[in-house]
């Protein structure tokens, strides 16, 4: 959510960069926006074609009723997904591309199991996608998307 708050659209408007850099600076431009006052946000919000600007507007009000605790954690991932080399990065972009097309419930599921895993030692972690709990509880599409998520994301 936090990085997918503005497009690069919005970036590329003043020049180009690499991707890395290019990630860092929707990561300033985010934090900056959320700091913005609401007239100089409608500013930032007109130029925007309409269907991108209510993304934004949406985005940004899930964004301020984050605790400062979640905000904290969004702003962390986002910095270890910016560390990943570039291939991982795109691996880690299909994956959710794969997996914003499932319902909104498995998409839940899915990240909740995730996050279980990662922080779960490696043992525990192969114990648990190696049970049959694990095996019931998600489809085979499901699997292979939790098991590339767990495995790429640090």
């Amino acid at each position: 959510m936090l990085a997918g708050l503005l497009l690069p659209d919005a970036s590329a408007q003043i020049r180009p960069l690499p991707k890395r850099k290019a990630a860092i600076r929707r990561q300033q431009m985010v934090e900056k926006f959320s700091e913005m006052s609401p007239a100089e946000r409608e500013r930032v919000l007109k130029n925007l074609p309409e269907e991108r600007r209510k993304q934004v507007q949406d985005n940004l009000e899930r964004y301020r009723e984050l605790t400062p605790e979640q905000k904290e954690r969004l702003s962390r991932q986002f910095e270890n997904f910016r560390d990943l080399p570039p291939e991982k990065q795109q691996k880690v972009r299909r994956l959710f591309r794969e997996m914003n097309g499932l319902p909104v419930e498995r998409r839940t599921a899915i990240r909740r199991e995730v996050a279980r895993l990662r922080e779960a030692g490696d043992e525990q972690r192969k114990d648990r996608l190696a049970s049959d709990a694990f095996k019931q509880a998600y489809s085979n599409d499901e699997q292979r998307i939790i098991r590339d998520l767990a495995d790429v994301l640090p």
